[in-house]
């Protein structure tokens, strides 16, 4: 109680973790603070693989990051969410698996985020046809 008014007093937030989740808890944080700096470390790689200038490329990588919390600041994930698996693209999906292709370490991760965008897509209610479309093109790894 002491720790909590403490923390209002200097402006933090505080937060009950239930017994037993402390480990999902810290896992969900490392996704939320490590994993941005992570992809964004991979996104600017990959830009850079294409000839982009480094600087040019992580500047180019922090600026679609800070739109994406700028979304989530006005809006839910499943709401603020964009890009071609939202929109049902699967072409764009197998043109970004095929450039992938060359890069096992990238597409694994493509493929992992992109499951988890295609159970955002079924919350947003994407019908199964478009669904299975895109889950066809990223392959046998996709378990929606």
């Amino acid at each position: 109680a002491s720790a909590r008014r403490l923390a209002g007093q200097l402006g933090a937030r505080t937060l009950e973790i239930p017994a037993g989740g402390k480990a999902a808890y810290h896992a969900a944080a490392v996704m939320a603070s490590n994993f941005p700096v992570a992809l964004a470390y991979a996104a600017s790689h990959l830009m850079h693989s294409t000839g982009i200038p480094d600087r040019s490329a992580q500047s180019a990588v922090v600026s679609l990051i800070n739109a994406a919390v700028g979304n989530l600041s006005n809006a839910s994930p499943v709401d603020a969410l964009t890009g071609p698996i939202v929109r049902g693209d699967a072409d764009t999906v197998r043109k970004h698996v095929e450039t992938l292709s060359g890069q096992p370490e990238l597409l694994a991760v493509y493929r992992a985020m992109s499951e988890v965008a295609l159970r955002v897509a079924r919350e947003r209610g994407m019908d199964s046809q478009t669904l299975a479309a895109i889950r066809s093109v990223l392959g046998a790894t996709s378990r929606l």
